[in-house]
This record gives structure tokens, C-alpha cells and sequence, in this order.
């Protein structure tokens, strides 16, 4: 049986922030695809807010199919979702970091 490693948050974040540092993040997203309450409970900084439930108008918050996209949510089963329905609509460099939960840095609250 083939068992998938867990994705720690912390370590794709920094491959997010390396783009980032770099300047080769090409527009590079951080997306939270959980409700706007959620969000502005307790966000990343610099994250952006798309609901799993309203990823059909993904093209407002993500200007170009290629993209690099960081997709996290509360426990990395929304983003997982998500990743999977953007690919589907044509995004192609998306990619799940994981779930807030496991986060250990600056968090934002509202």
C-alpha cells in the first residue's frame, strides 16, 4: 500500500518565500480557500481568499493559467480539493501546501 506523505505547511511556505526572495515568483499566489470568516479569523500574511465554493471565479484572483499558485485551507483537505479543480479548469502550476493547523509562524487575525 502506498501511503502519501503528510505536507507540512511550514516547508511549502518556504518554498513559496524563496520565490518570493528570489524575485522568480512570476505573481506567485497564496491562496486560502476557506470561508471569509475563517479567513479573517486567522489568515497567512499575504494570502488571498477564494472559497472552495466560489473557485468558478478563480480568474479575478488568478490572472494567468500558469500562474504559481500555493493553495492552503484549515487541515489541507479543501486545498487538496482545490488544487484539483483548478487543474481541471486549466490552471497549471498549483500546487496544495497543506492546512493552517500544522503552521508554526505570524498569523494574521482580524
Amino acid at each position: 500500500m502506498f501511503l502519501r506523505k503528510k505536507l507540512d505547511i511550514n516547508v511549502e511556505l518556504e518554498a513559496y518565500r524563496r520565490l518570493q526572495h528570489a524575485n522568480m515568483n512570476h505573481g506567485a499566489i497564496l491562496l486560502d480557500v476557506r470561508t471569509p470568516r475563517e479567513h479573517k479569523a486567522a489568515s497567512l500574511p499575504g494570502s488571498v481568499n477564494l472559497p472552495l465554493n466560489q473557485l468558478k471565479s478563480a480568474n479575478k484572483v488568478i490572472p494567468a493559467l500558469d500562474t504559481p499558485v500555493f493553495v492552503y485551507c484549515a487541515t489541507g483537505a479543501r486545498a487538496g480539493r482545490a488544487v484539483k479543480r483548478l487543474k481541471r479548469a486549466g490552471y497549471t502550476n498549483i500546487r496544495s501546501i497543506g492546512g493552517l493547523e500544522g503552521y508554526h509562524g505570524e498569523i494574521i487575525k482580524g
